[in-house]
């Protein structure tokens, strides 16, 4: 008899029965092959099955996890550790992991284009938007940049005059040539193009 975990096909080709209390389904008999990629290939059986039951309980209770995968009850805790700090059996959850991800594109895309379609759903521009970035049609941007002036400024300007006015001889030169004459001003910048650079 075939059980899955979470809608999961098993481990490899036998017929033993392993038990994670945290998965959905507490009984998993492996009777089937399936197709792994390299780093799930290199471990052995029962490290590949700890991946794939660590994967299936959503990463809870390693040491549930590595009874399922057939380790002593007496060791499990120290097992579970060893086996989630070995780059190995890292490399291997992240492998089984991207295989069970890409197997959901379609269902997301699914689940994606129902929230496009529906006219009332609050994050329908997102997923517009998620569709068509993801179809290669990238979003065009126009930035624009305006300078304004601060509320007030005309009237701070006109009183620096004044103050400067009324300072006569006693401003400083530079200071007056900036209140008092604006071309002042222009004459700092100079016209750049991207040539210059």
């Amino acid at each position: 008899m075939l059980h899955f975990i979470n809608d999961r096909p098993p481990l490899e080709t036998g017929a033993k029965s392993v038990t994670c209390s945290k998965m959905k389904t507490a009984t998993l008999t492996l009777t089937q092959n399936l197709q792994f990629g390299p780093a799930m290939t290199a471990l052995p059986p029962m490290r590949r099955a700890f991946v794939v039951a660590w994967n299936n309980a959503g990463h809870r209770n390693a040491a549930d996890c590595a009874r399922a995968a057939g380790y002593s009850i007496d060791r499990d805790r120290q097992t579970a550790y060893d086996a989630l700090h070995d780059p190995r059996v890292q490399a291997a959850i992240v492998e089984d992991l991207r295989a069970r991800f890409t197997g959901m594109a379609g269902w997301a895309m699914e689940k994606l284009a129902g929230i496009a379609e529906n006219d009332g759903h609050t994050k329908q521009y997102d997923a517009l938007k998620t569709i068509l970035v993801h179809g290669g049609v990238v979003e065009k941007q126009i930035i624009s940049h305006e300078h304004n002036l601060a509320p007030g400024f005309e009237e701070r300007m006109e009183r620096m005059r004044e103050l400067v006015l009324s300072m006569g001889d006693k401003a400083p030169a530079d200071i007056r040539a900036l209140v008092l004459d604006n071309t002042a001003a222009d004459a700092d910048y100079a016209e750049v193009s991207p040539e210059d650079f």
